[in-house]
């Protein structure tokens, strides 16, 4: 973050790599700067256009090389017409720069090989916050928050950026000289709360604004649960099945709702019976009427018959198995039932990443001859509803 002090880069770039002290340096490849276009004019007047490029500079005299940071990796914030923010005053201004904030520092820690050292020392108080906010939200165990704390005398001086390797006098407001053999460059790191690191990082891939962001980790915190519920406004014989993950509808056929409300239900009677709601995929090998099926698929049979004799499941799953005219064998189990659990994961993961597939989806475990299949939600994670 910078504001009209773009001395703030030069100063933590410099505790980073040269006044490192008990821990490694630590040398950026890239630069980016967050800020109002009248912040973009003093960082580029100051830090990298030739008459002063004290960016340059400071990174010449103490042999920083391989950073990127030119004009380019500037950003400003600007308005839904694309007008840019001068400063941020107004409600709307906090609101415009946290969202931009959020989503650039979301889109940045995608990348699992970088690692983000994001500090808060510049710009208003609110971008700050911002920006703190928007690491513990999205921050991996790489990522860091600082504020580069600056002796007093030297913070702000238009004409401090960095501690020079030979000494300069400086005056301050009042005339008086300072040697900057005094000055001290600290970087105090900050400690953050990495929700990325829990199930709030299943929604790091969504382009959230800030306050999209804070209420889907609130109710990340509060627990994701899985309902599902049978309409049936189009007739009690043809109910369709909608499954919810938190809040978001789950793009899924009807046929794949049912495997998964079944699973759902496995799940529940899981926590009486014993078996933990796991289900032998070798089951799956053997037909309906077969006793090493495990009566599995006459209990998805019953469920897609509570949805209705003419509902989308049922008639999706009489035409997966039985041929009217016999002039097919009946399709193997298995081949019907492990595309279903591939496509509902996918349509997990399309909403809540992969971390969301693992802790919301159809987990496995065992080797294939010997593989269990089971959804991997909590029990008091699932609702069932509008059941006969």
């Amino acid at each position: 973050m910078s504001g009209n002090s773009p001395q703030i880069i030069t100063e933590t770039l410099y505790a980073l790599a040269v006044e490192a002290k008990s821990r490694p340096p630590f040398i950026p490849t890239e630069i980016r700067v967050l800020t109002t276009s009248r912040g973009a004019e003093q960082t580029r007047l100051s830090l990298l256009a030739p008459d002063r490029a004290m960016f340059h500079r400071l990174c010449a005299e103490y042999g920083l090389t391989g950073i990127h940071f030119d004009a380019d990796c500037i950003e400003i914030f600007r308005d839904a017409s694309g007008q840019q923010l001068t400063d941020i005053i107004t409600p709307q201004d906090n609101q415009i720069a946290a969202d931009h904030i959020t989503r650039r520092v979301a889109e940045l820690t995608e990348d699992p090989d970088t690692a983000i050292h994001a500090s808060i020392a510049g710009g208003r108080k609110t971008m700050g916050f911002y920006l703190g906010y928007a690491l513990s939200l999205f921050g991996r165990e790489q990522d860091r928050v600082s504020h580069v704390l600056v002796s007093e005398g030297f913070t702000e001086h238009r004409d401090f950026f960095y501690k020079p390797r030979q000494p300069v006098t400086l005056r301050n407001s009042q005339g008086l000289e300072m040697c900057t053999t005094n000055a001290e460059i600290h970087l105090a790191e900050i400690p953050i709360v990495r929700l990325g690191s829990c199930a709030f990082a299943a929604m790091s891939e969504r382009r959230l604004s800030f306050s999209e962001a804070v209420e889907r980790a609130e109710r990340t915190a509060r627990g994701i649960e899985l309902t599902i519920r049978i309409d049936r406004s189009a007739g009690h014989q043809a109910g369709r099945a909608v499954a919810t993950l938190g809040d978001e509808n789950l793009t899924l056929k009807q046929s794949e709702v049912l495997v998964l409300h079944w699973l759902a239900m496995r799940r529940l009677s899981g926590q009486h019976n014993g078996d933990g709601g796991w289900i032998e995929r070798n089951a799956f090998a053997f037909a309906r009427n077969s006793v090493k099926n495990l009566g599995y698929l006459n209990e998805i049979y019953d469920l897609a018959g509570h949805y209705g004799l003419h509902s989308d499941a049922r008639i999706s799953l009489e035409n997966s198995f039985e041929d009217p005219d016999g002039s097919k064998p009946a399709r193997e189990p298995i081949k019907w039932l492990e595309p279903l659990i591939s496509r509902i994961n996918q349509a997990i993961s399309k909403t809540y990443g992969a971390v969301g597939k693992e802790r919301y989806g159809i987990v496995s475990e065992g080797p294939r001859g010997a593989k269990r299949y089971r959804l991997a939600l909590e029990p008091a994670r699932l609702r069932l509803e509008n059941l006969p």
